[in-house]
């Protein structure tokens, strides 16, 4: 399924911490083998795991390199729940209410209503996964139709990400500084640019003459 590669495309081009490589294959893995098996049901399990892992390394981004805005919407959490919050990792996410968390897009200027339509799995989700008798994800047709909204939404937070993801990938082009004869190479990419999703890196190398763009708008053809 096309789609589903398309879907793995948002996530970072290498996870290297241990847990989260883990966590993604092994959701990955039983995701493609419920589709070849034809388990919709199961494989919309994974997908949804998967699409909020998505969400979370979004926020965790978000929440290190916008610190200060992220400290104000840790206030807000703290004022409803009782609780402050302490993100160490992407999954750090998961001990916040799944639907609110999505209010911290908002710090990189997302609309409410965008924001409105990314919570919107959520409930897809409470409804298909509630023993009301009614088998929501049965075949192949209603799978690709979640996968699609899935996919529409991960496009959705990267176009509001855009300055964000801008900002942060110049970053890391001008703190490499290479001098003129320097040759880069999948080390390179791997060391520095590897936060990045393929999805991100395909936007971000366009127009760009620099020596890390020109090598990776080779690879990623």
């Amino acid at each position: 399924m096309d789609e589903l590669q398309e879907f793995y495309s948002f996530f970072p081009y290498r996870l290297k911490n241990e847990v989260e490589s883990y966590y993604f294959t092994t959701h990955r893995d039983n995701l493609d083998k419920c589709v070849d098996a034809e388990l919709f049901c199961s494989a919309y399990s994974h997908l949804h795991l998967l699409y909020m892992m998505f969400v979370y390394l979004q926020l965790f981004r978000i929440a290190r390199n916008r610190s200060s805005d992220f400290e104000i919407f840790s206030f807000g959490i703290r004022a409803s729940n009782g609780k402050g919050i302490q993100i160490n990792t992407p999954f750090d996410f998961s001990t916040l209410n799944e639907s609110s968390v999505f209010n911290a897009f908002r710090i990189i200027g997302i609309s409410y209503d965008d924001v409105s339509l990314l919570k919107k799995p959520i409930k897809n989700r409470n409804e298909s996964l509630h023993a009301n008798g009614i088998i929501h994800v049965s075949d192949s047709e209603s799978f690709k139709l979640h996968l699609l909204t899935y996919l529409q939404n991960m496009s959705r937070i990267i176009k509001g990400e855009q300055s964000f993801i801008y900002e942060l990938y110049s970053d890391t082009i001008n703190e490499q500084n290479p001098d003129i004869n320097y040759i880069v190479s999948e080390n390179d990419i791997d060391l520095y640019f590897h936060e990045f999703s393929i999805y991100e890196l395909k936007l971000l190398v366009k127009n760009k003459r620099d020596k890390f763009s020109l090598f990776l708008s080779e690879i990623l053809k």
